[in-house]
């Protein structure tokens, strides 16, 4: 393993990868099976590839892998999305709390990582810790999943 994980590294620990990721590698794994025991058709489940960046990567020291990275899913343009620890795990859902930027192009994408980390620490984040009596600890993995502008697609699947 990389300094980044890819979409096909399932067994990828929470710790790295956080909770959206977690789920996103989940149907990632299950996708092909899904495809071949519930749909006929090889177009209706597909999840965008993607690759999660660890909270501990430095991105002025990786941003060349992370670069390498991003064109392996060859997209135009990119969605940057939080996948805290605490988020998406069952126990709170954080649903608005961390930042997510959409249609991000090529060249933004280190850039808006580091904008997406920041919401970790932000005051909506502490606000809603308090008011749910958890404590942050300002780390934040970060998805990067190519982007879909296909109509007949919704959501992450």
């Amino acid at each position: 393993m990389g300094q980044v994980i890819r979409d096909s590294e399932i067994e990828a620990p929470l710790a790295l990868v956080g909770g959206k990721a977690r789920g996103l590698l989940q149907l990632k794994s299950l996708e092909q099976r899904i495809r071949e025991e519930v749909f006929l058709d090889d177009n209706i489940v597909t999840v965008p590839k993607f690759f999660v960046v660890p909270a501990y990567v430095n991105l002025k020291e990786y941003a060349d892998e992370i670069q390498h990275a991003r064109e392996s899913l060859h997209a135009e343009t990119y969605a940057v999305r939080s996948s805290s620890c605490l988020e998406d795990t069952g126990e709170h859902s954080f649903d608005g709390i961390f930042d997510t930027f959409l249609d991000i192009p090529r060249e933004k994408v280190v850039e808006t990582i580091q904008r997406v980390r920041m919401s970790a620490g932000s005051e909506k984040a502490r606000k809603y810790a308090t008011e749910i009596g958890i404590e942050l600890d300002g780390h934040m993995p970060v998805i990067v999943q190519a982007m879909v502008h296909d109509p007949d697609y919704k959501g992450v699947v």
